[in-house]
């Protein structure tokens, strides 16, 4: 009786939305979390909604989750990620909320990942009505700081999987739901067929016809937007996941932000990995109180601090095995993160690596070698950007040992004294190269003198091109030194006494970074030296976080994922194949009784180069899908494959999308692009 299945909102051009609705069970007029999302109501989030929005519900907040605009079950086209339209329909159901009986007029933006993003770009707009935003795991810098570009170079790890993933979920078809306005049996298939033929694109292509900040990525970056954010914010974010940086600079930019960092991957702070989890429905639900009652949240920041008595990664080994990470739970006001000192080490002849005493050098003499690094650096002990969080930490980095000895190090001596650090770190660098196209990719770790163990701290990169800014990147003159900075990854770790801080520098990082044009070599000068963030933070209290996850029950499906990560080696060429499965069977809300639908994904994901030839670089991933359901005769089967390759000149991506209904063909197309490298 509190929940809805089938709501639809019909929008000014006619457009009809389809959304699932919570209502408080009290019957009063309640503030209303909106949930936005391309990701099918009906089934593939039905599972996770469950759990989190009845919880919601159960604690007197609305809750209103609805199918973006061409996906799902909501009818019309998109072509993209974060269309303006996109943008404009949820300002329009912002409004429909408002005008229900049952809304007290305020409404909060949620959600994960895409959620998280939209939230932020619709708070940008200003929209009367919007009271809020809880963000997780996302980002106000689309080039930047998302799975397409990191500091100016191609993510390869994320781009091209993640464009596969969203060409395969993109050719899903509308679920045949009862009763749902328009997605009849006569209907959705015929939705489904304009869906193929008129919006079913590889978003790569889009992607890489931008290869430099423009226009086109400056749109959705809040950071970029002519509106500021005037809402209260609830920022949240994950040390093993890819977009926690999001969070240091909306705490630092908004001015009503408070900043929630732990130590997960890409999954929600209650259930994910690494552990502790916390009560993170209920930190929600005081933020939705405040954001009821028109309170302006704490400016601060709790983060989970890492205090690594012992390392969790064994000797050699290719991931470490987080379960769970030692440490304690901190808290600091916006204004003393922003005031925090910094300490820096010099990098010095020799490697070595010292705390800075007085005035830096002036001095511009080599400080190493000349030095090119082998292209397959990276493939053993990387890790993924976006961990998803799983279970014995199978996606995220190893020991650093292997790939210290192929980069050029700058170590110190064993630290006198603990470091805390907290927030993102800097390495300034004077760097020159010998091709006009090059880049630098910068470890940080932490060293243990006795078994040698390499554990990662944070990295980054930077494209030598982009040097003054990613909007104009122009080409390096060979043999000219460039004073640049290099953005490590936030971080808050306490640096241990007695062991060793190690700097690693190279100029490939594979599978993470495509490989510059050419291979290129770099020399080191002074001055060239490491910022660190010394931390402020302060022990919180039991009453600062509650620390006791807790979830509405979850729905009665057979459920079942895996994760497998292989390194193999052919000649020559190393290969790293990541396969990933998701099973989902039973009786979904919305679904006559009885009736049982299906779900199967299965993608692999290839990365493969040779050690001395950058053009060898190759990634290809497929995907396949099947749905089933007694329901209208629904039974999908999609079949998705992308691969690309380069040369000096160019990148070339080959997509194929395959899509059968009750076994026959009723979609198949292939697409070849090539794209000029532009100085990436």
């Amino acid at each position: 009786l509190n929940m809805d299945t089938n709501i639809t909102i019909k929008l000014s051009d006619g457009v009809r939305l389809a959304g699932k609705l919570w209502l408080p069970s009290d019957g009063s007029k309640a503030i209303t979390l909106f949930e936005f999302l391309p990701y099918r109501k009906v089934d593939w989030t039905a599972a996770r909604d469950a759990k989190r929005h009845e919880y919601f519900r159960q604690h007197g907040v609305a809750c209103l989750r609805v199918d973006i605009r061409g996906t799902g079950n909501s009818e019309g086209l998109y072509h993209d990620e974060y269309e303006l339209q996109e943008q404009n329909d949820a300002i329009e159901v912002i409004g429909w909320v408002r005008a229900q009986g049952w809304s007290n007029g305020r409404v909060v933006m949620y959600g994960k990942s895409w959620g998280g993003f939209n939230g932020l770009q619709v708070a940008a707009r200003q929209p009367a009505g919007l009271a809020g935003v809880i963000s997780l795991y996302s980002t106000d810098d689309r080039y930047s700081d998302d799975v397409h570009y990191m500091g100016g170079c191609v993510l390869a790890v994320q781009a091209l999987p993640w464009a596969t993933v969203m060409f395969a979920w993109n050719a899903r078809p509308p679920h045949p739901v009862p009763g749902h306005g328009g997605m009849n049996p006569d209907h959705w298939r015929a939705e489904w067929l304009s869906r193929l033929r008129k919006a079913c694109i590889p978003w790569s292509d889009l992607w890489f016809a931008h290869q430099r900040r423009d226009e086109y990525w400056r749109h959705g970056s809040t950071c970029d937007s002519p509106t500021p954010i005037t809402c209260p914010v609830l920022a949240i974010g994950g040390f093993a996941d890819g977009y926690s940086d999001a969070v240091f600079r909306l705490l630092s930019g908004l001015p009503s932000c408070e900043g929630l960092l732990g130590p997960w991957g890409h999954d929600w702070p209650d259930s994910a990995f690494p552990r502790p989890n916390i009560g993170y429905l209920q930190e929600c639900c005081k933020f939705l109180d405040a954001c009821n009652r028109g309170v302006a949240p704490t400016r601060r920041l709790r983060v989970f601090e890492e205090n690594p008595t012992a390392f969790d990664v064994q000797p050699g080994a290719a991931r470490a095995t987080r379960e769970k990470i030692s440490g304690t739970w901190v808290g600091i006001t916006t204004e003393d993160y922003i005031a925090q000192r910094r300490v820096e080490f010099d990098l010095g002849a020799n490697g070595a690596l010292t705390a800075r005493e007085g005035r830096e050098p002036r001095t511009e003499s080599p400080l190493c070698a000349p030095f090119s690094s082998p292209q397959d650096l990276g493939m053993q002990a990387s890790g993924d950007w976006l961990c998803m969080g799983g279970p014995g930490g199978i996606d995220l980095h190893g020991d650093q040992a292997a790939d210290d000895a192929h980069s050029q190090c700058f170590t110190t001596t064993p630290l006198p004294a603990d470091i805390p650090v907290l927030g993102p770190a800097t390495m300034h660098l004077s760097v020159s190269a010998d091709q006009p196209c090059a880049f630098v990719f910068v470890r940080l770790c932490e060293v243990d003198p006795v078994t040698g163990v390499s554990s990662l701290v944070t990295r980054g990169v930077l494209n030598l091109t982009h040097r003054d800014g990613h909007a104009h990147p122009t080409p390096l003159v060979p043999g000219t030194i460039y004073s640049v900075a290099v953005p490590l990854k936030g971080v808050c770790r306490v640096l241990k006494k007695g062991r060793l801080l190690r700097v690693a520098i190279s100029n490939a990082y594979f599978p993470w970074i495509w490989p510059s044009p050419r291979t290129a070599t770099l020399t080191l000068h002074t001055p060239s030296f490491l910022s660190l963030p010394l931390s402020s933070a302060s022990p919180l209290t039991p009453d600062d976080l509650n620390l006791d996850p807790q979830t509405a029950s979850a729905l009665p499906l057979e459920m079942s994922d895996s994760l497998v990560r292989r390194l193999s080696k052919e000649g020559l060429t190393q290969i790293l194949t990541v396969e990933d499965s998701d099973t989902r069977r039973g009786i979904w809300p919305g679904d006559p009784a009885g009736l049982v639908s299906s779900y199967h994904e299965r993608a692999v994901s290839t990365f493969s180069i040779t050690p001395t030839d950058p053009l060898s670089a190759a990634v290809e991933c497929t995907r396949s899908l099947h749905m089933q359901s007694s329901l209208a005769g629904l039974d999908a089967a999609i079949w998705a494959r992308q691969k690309m390759t380069c040369t000096v000149s160019h990148f070339r991506i080959e997509s194929e999308l395959q899509v059968t209904d009750n076994g026959a063909q009723v979609f198949a197309q292939r697409w070849s692009k090539s794209f000029p490298r532009d100085l990436v």
